[in-house]
């Protein structure tokens, strides 16, 4: 979010569950090794549920950065009321085959995948980000769309987050590199 918010070029809503009153109240405290120590960081919007960041909508990206827990939390019903055809679904979380729910749930939309190699720990509002932001990003082929639509879509999105601080790559065989960093963490 501070990535996208940083270059000026977009302008984010952030859904907030246990920081929310903090933030509203405070703002972040972020100590980075990118941008510095940041206090009283809010983004453009700042709400505790996806039916009040309807409100805030339409949306060209729907970034959802949360733990992949599919028998736990379908993720696809979660952010169904902001979803628009136009919307682009960018996935920044670990596993294989997590685009298979979105492509059932919403064929005509593409799906990112964001392979995250960072490290960063948010503690009561207060993120420590220690290693540089890489983000290698691609699509998730949905066979239903043209693949230059889900490049360009995906294009955009980097020219979006990218900046001086961050890495922010197209990745023309990300599900390799989705796979790598899973191999990766295993081995931790």
């Amino acid at each position: 979010a501070y990535a996208l918010e940083y270059s000026g070029k977009a302008a984010v809503t952030s859904v907030l569950r246990s920081d929310y009153s903090k933030v509203v109240d405070k703002g972040f405290v972020i100590d980075s090794c990118d941008y510095g120590h940041v206090e009283g960081f809010r983004t453009t919007h700042v709400v505790n549920s996806i039916e009040k960041a309807k409100f805030s909508g339409p949306f060209g990206y729907i970034v959802v950065t949360t733990k992949n827990i599919p028998d736990i939390t379908d993720i696809t019903e979660i952010i169904a009321p902001v979803v628009s055809p136009d919307s682009t679904i960018v996935l920044i979380q670990n596993g294989i085959g997590i685009e298979r729910d979105f492509f059932k749930k919403f064929p005509k939309n593409v799906v990112l995948s964001g392979v995250s190699l960072i490290q960063s720990i948010n503690r009561n509002a207060y993120v420590e980000h220690t290693t540089q932001d890489i983000l290698k990003l691609g699509y998730f082929n949905n066979p239903g769309l043209s693949e230059d639509l889900q490049e360009s879509s995906c294009r955009k999105f980097i020219e979006l987050y990218n900046n001086e601080n961050v890495d922010c790559e197209y990745d023309n065989d990300v599900k390799f590199s989705r796979w790598r960093k899973l191999v990766y963490n295993a081995c931790l």
